[in-house]
């Protein structure tokens, strides 16, 4: 029997570290979901919560190993947390995970080895013993997975891939997009050298649904995502796809929502979680861990998240390069004002947000600085590649998770609309030899990202389809979708949706009648208003009537609706993660 116990939360970063430090064996164990055993979404009441016993039958089968995940969180308690999440088989008790800390959360994954048992009919049992008064003790999922060992792919077996997210970038305050600031010089000049779409299109506007999206290539409609819940165990994520075909993965993320504790690290040998770090110190992970894996075929996944709110983390002398007023003392001067405003202001309503000119341009000065800051990072990346001499067999893929809203409906932030700023991305794809550079003006949407990374490596046999990024071309009229889920009162428990449909430049946002509020539809056209200040809808019935129909036929196609009631509770962490980026009170 093996057990082989990972700390997904206090001690990942360490683990991850000395795999980096260490070179990569000549093959690579893959885990495979087959079957969910336990899932009970923990309670989000306050007080005291601990699962009660919970027990699921499984017939093992060769290369079957028993995947548990235990937490444990502080929900206003003092003092120490401690608990004890015990696994049995068929009564014989098989493994103890002590959790005993004194932060909010803390956790813990055990993969079980179940070849002692192979062929039998078993029960599992998983039980919490000693939970201390006032924490929150619960099982995030019990499964069984199936292990497999592949061959590593060498340098020779094909082109590396580097996929950069930087989040919050919006598409038109970068240089290659119209900006008339100098925010970046080094992408721009990239640029010059890739495939650059102008009109990419994010499945959503804030991060978690739309990362989601990009790794599975499926939509956030309904699947829980567009409330901030993480991502199920059955779907096969695109660095699960590669890391199967022989690549090596790795993935430094500084967002607190691209996290394992949403289930992000699947599919990675290394996840280096970096909750705020800057750009470099993700491209210094990345480099340390590139040195020991030069002689293999990669996969390397970087999320930044310099352009985020409240926009003052970057140094000098980025943090002064664009401002205005260099002795601002308004209301944005206390870095908290942001997200209070943000959260207490509107609810997802048209009230616009009370601020003075001069507050709105400090924001929109201190956001195009840090811009600054990534691109400059971003030069010294690709430096970097060049350098060590991969940088012609590297794709680079260059993307946003989402834009930024500056007042022009309303709004500040994301997630709260579904307009142009909050939506149009970056999106650049750097592939010698294999596509050719240019720009693309056909509307593209971001969650088909994934065919395209496979289809470069020759991993998507299946046959191309009209609308594949890789096959865009002017004049090319395809329909692009959008979503969100928009809390309408304090917390997150009430929230509406928000659906979008763009082709070419006719653009409809419709709220359905939801949770008891009354449904709008408005149109735009995007030749003539931009900045989607006129709503079309009474004027051209037709056209928003025709648009209707291609979204109801997407939403249908993207499975029924599920109540707030069906969707689940938020786990504690994932409710702290939201809180932290601004989302919820």
């Amino acid at each position: 029997m093996v057990l082989r116990r990972l700390t997904a939360v206090c001690i990942l970063c360490v683990f991850a570290l000395g795999c980096a430090n260490r070179r990569p064996d000549a093959t690579i164990e893959v885990a495979s979901h087959r079957v969910d055993l336990l899932r009970v979404p923990a309670s989000t009441t306050p007080g005291p919560k601990t699962q009660p016993l919970r027990r699921a039958r499984l017939t093992v089968e060769a290369g079957d190993v028993l995947r548990a995940d235990a937490r444990l969180s502080r929900r206003g308690a003092s003092g120490d947390g401690r608990a004890t999440f015990v696994l049995a088989v068929d009564g014989e008790e098989v493994a103890r995970l002590p959790l005993e800390v004194t932060k909010a959360h803390d956790a813990d994954v055990a993969t079980l080895d179940l070849e002692p048992w192979l062929g039998r009919d078993v029960e599992i049992e998983a039980r919490i013993e000693g939970a201390g008064d006032g924490w929150h003790a619960y099982w995030q999922s019990l499964a069984a997975e199936r292990v497999q060992t592949v061959e590593r792919r060498t340098s020779e077996a094909g082109r590396n891939v580097l996929l950069v997210m930087v989040d919050t970038l919006r598409a038109d305050h970068l240089g290659l997009y119209g900006a008339t600031r100098d925010t970046s010089p080094r992408l721009d000049a990239f640029a010059s050298r890739a495939r650059v779409f102008d009109h990419a299109l994010a499945p959503s506007s804030w991060t978690l649904p739309s990362v989601a999206a990009l790794f599975t290539g499926l939509y956030p409609r309904d699947r829980g995502w567009a409330d901030g819940q993480a991502l199920e165990l059955h779907h096969l994520l695109l660095p699960q796809r590669l890391q199967r075909a022989g690549l090596s993965t790795f993935a430094s993320s500084a967002n607190p929502l691209i996290a394992p504790s949403h289930g992000f690290d699947r599919g990675f040998e290394v996840f280096q979680h970096r909750p705020w770090e800057l750009a470099p110190r993700l491209h210094d992970d990345f480099f340390a861990w590139l040195d020991r894996h030069r002689e293999t075929q990669w996969f390397a996944y970087l999320h930044a998240i310099d352009p985020h709110d409240p926009y003052t983390d970057s140094p000098e002398p980025f943090a002064s390069r664009f401002v205005r007023d260099p002795d601002y003392d308004g209301v944005f001067a206390d870095p908290g004002a942001l997200n209070r405003i943000h959260l207490e202001s509107a609810w997802g309503d048209r009230d616009a947000v009370d601020v003075e000119a001069a507050d709105l341009d400090w924001l929109i000065d201190k956001y195009d600085g840090e811009i600054a800051f990534w691109d400059h990072h971003f030069g010294r990346l690709i430096d970097g590649l060049e350098a060590r001499g991969l940088l012609e067999r590297t794709i680079v893929i260059v993307m946003s998770d989402h834009g930024e809203e500056f007042l022009e409906h309303g709004f500040l932030k994301h997630g709260r609309s579904l307009y142009r700023p909050a939506l149009h991305v970056p999106l650049l794809i750097f592939a010698p030899g294999l596509v050719e550079p240019g720009r693309v003006d056909a509307v593209a949407e971001t969650i088909r990202l994934d065919r395209a990374i496979l289809q470069l490596l020759r991993l998507d046999e299946g046959p191309s389809r009209p609308n594949d990024l890789l096959r865009l071309e002017d004049g090319d009229r395809f329909p692009a979708f959008a979503t969100t889920r928009v809390p309408h009162g304090p917390g997150i428990s009430r929230r509406y949706s928000l659906d979008a449909v763009r082709e070419d430049a006719l653009k409809l946002v419709h709220r359905p009648d939801d949770d008891g509020l009354e449904a709008w539809t408005e149109l735009y056209d995007l030749n003539v208003d931009p900045g989607e200040q006129t709503s079309l809808a009474e004027a051209r019935p037709e056209q928003a009537e025709a648009l209707q129909q291609l979204l109801d036929t997407w939403a249908r196609s993207s499975g029924p609706r599920s109540s707030d009631a069906e969707r689940g509770e938020l786990q504690p962490e994932e409710l702290e993660a939201l809180r932290a980026l601004g989302y919820v009170q």
